[in-house]
């Protein structure tokens, strides 16, 4: 027990160090700390205020039928999906490859105690991502609903063992996931195709349990049976709440319980082996002809980063995720367009609409995608190398950011290829339909200098597993949260200031701003950017 509460402590304090880095690069103060933690408190507050203003609007309908109640249903699922949705990719960097595992397994401690200190310290970040639709739900159900003393007992409780089936579904599908690949040359690939494949069917997931919730409104009450099967324990503690029911709620802990111990116990007896089969390097060796030809400084440094790049599984699905939502949206639209024409008229009512959509769309989704947020934080320790190569810094931050376009420029385009007979169909005019392309490169390019400069003030080369780089750093957070922010406003301010002004004129200025904020942060990488660089170690 000693050594579980241990490995407790070191993980979560590794991970919770990544969030209290705002201000300073060196170690943080008490002060700095306690302000890092404050930023973090605020960006939750306004999620959980925005996600709440949501379920206010969404209870309005249900009290017309009178199944308020059934705001917590909507809550639980969602919340399990968004748990689901998170964790499952990083689950995966916290049992397999982490770079602790040689030091971890070389002490005296047993393979079950690594595990479990692992889920835990899962656990405890899974809270936080639970709290963003759980706590907004709970308040809303408090105040339009009739509550009692045992009703609000299992709401309490319930918190705390909500996520434990969920994070098992993650666990046996990182578990899976890791196990087949380990047994292949090709892992990292493999992995990748099962991680897009996985996230593909939960967006099928997610629209099939869509449709079930408006069949409950529907059926007045009755929770179909997709929905036992995919979340039972939410079912559980919903109707344990509903009724004030304790057995429903012995139900619901029960499985919860017991589906740990099971998954714990199974993942405890393969943790070593699955994990040394992946650390052992399968290198396929092929003859070919030896190239003498001489290539250029900035390409041979590309080929490099691709390398890298494709070589890490969380990096790749976190910042090529958006890029290929993108893709698939772009051809559900086309679809909608074609063949449910009353359905997309409904959301597009006339050519500038959809003009509007789609660059707003296309814009969010290369900000989603942006690599070198994390770019300079991967090299690690290695980052000494390049340093000491006759290679010009300039080469080396142009070729991080030449990555970023070649990984997610193919999609943008592919998107516009395949809307491009949309555009023509609604008649817009040649600019616009130019500007589907040429706003979301623009914004690519610029928030793709923007989070490379960011990662130069806060970088993170001390790390255990590439999540905590790809998901937890704070260069991350901060350029994440940047492009939304970025596109957010400009959005806002056109509905509430220059709704006046042509929406292309408009356009044109939000590009000529982008150029020349990424001409600004593109002086700052040469100037101060080159002193940051000189001084990483």
């Amino acid at each position: 027990m000693k050594n579980i509460l241990n490995l407790i402590k070191i993980y979560s304090k590794q991970t919770f160090a990544n969030y209290t880095n705002f201000f300073s690069k060196k170690k943080p103060t008490v002060r700095k700390k306690i302000a890092g933690i404050a930023v973090i408190v605020l960006i939750l507050a306004y999620l959980m205020f925005t996600i709440g203003l949501s379920f206010f609007q969404q209870i309005e309908p249900l009290r017309m039928v009178g199944m308020e109640d059934y705001i917590l249903i909507i809550g639980f699922l969602f919340s399990s999906f968004l748990l689901l949705f998170i964790i499952t990719y990083e689950i995966q960097g916290h049992f397999f490859k982490a770079k602790d595992f040689d030091l971890v397994t070389s002490l005296p401690i047993k393979s079950y105690e690594i595990v479990i200190s692992k889920f835990s310290t899962i656990l405890l970040f899974s809270y936080i991502y639970q709290s963003l639709i759980f706590i907004p739900t709970i308040i809303t159900w408090l105040v339009h609903c009739n509550i009692t003393a045992g009703a609000v007992a299992f709401l309490i409780i319930g918190f705390f063992f909500l996520p434990f089936f969920t994070l098992i579904l993650s666990s046996i599908i990182a578990f899976l996931i890791n196990f087949i690949t380990s047994k292949v040359r090709r892992a990292n690939i493999v992995n990748l195709i099962f991680l897009f494949v996985f996230f593909i069917a939960l967006t099928v997931v997610y629209y099939l349990i869509s449709t079930e919730l408006v069949n409950i409104f529907i059926s007045l009450g009755s929770i179909p049976h997709l929905i036992y099967i995919l979340f039972p324990t939410s079912v559980f503690l919903f109707n344990a709440v509903l009724h004030t029911s304790i057995l429903w709620f012995l139900l619901f802990l029960l499985v919860s319980v017991g589906s740990v111990v099971l998954t714990l116990f199974v993942l405890s007896l393969f943790y070593k082996k699955i994990n040394q089969e992946l650390m052992n390097n399968k290198t396929v060796y092929k003859v070919k002809k030896i190239d003498y030809r001489p290539k250029s400084i900035v390409r041979s440094l590309l080929n490099l980063e691709i390398k890298n790049y494709f070589n890490i599984t969380v990096y790749v699905f976190n910042t090529l995720f958006g890029a290929l939502f993108l893709f698939l949206a772009s051809i559900a639209g086309v679809v909608a367009f074609f063949e449910f024409p009353e359905i997309f008229a409904s959301i597009c009512p006339d050519s500038q609409s959809l003009y509007v959509i789609l660059v707003i769309a296309f814009s969010l989704a290369c900000g989603l995608s942006i690599t070198t947020s994390s770019a300079i934080s991967l090299e690690s320790k290695a980052i000494y190398i390049k340093k000491s190569l006759p290679i010009d810094y300039s080469k080396i931050i142009f070729s991080k950011i030449l990555l970023n376009i070649v990984v997610v420029a193919p999609f943008l385009f592919a998107g516009f290829l395949i809307i491009l007979p949309v555009l023509i169909a609604v008649k817009l005019n040649i600019f616009a339909i130019l500007s589907v392309l040429v706003v979301p490169l623009i914004t690519l390019i610029t928030l793709s200098t923007i989070s490379l400069m960011v990662n130069l003030w806060y970088p993170k080369l001390n790390f255990t597993t590439e999540t905590e780089v790809v998901k937890q750093s704070v260069s991350v957070l901060i350029s994440t949260f940047l492009g939304m922010i970025i596109i957010g406003v400009m959005v806002l301010l056109y509905m509430f200031l220059f709704s006046t002004l042509s929406i292309y004129l408009y356009v044109t200025i939000y590009s000529a701003l982008m150029i020349f904020v990424g001409i600004i942060f593109a002086y700052l990488l040469k100037q101060k950017g080159k002193i940051l660089f000189s001084e990483l170690n």
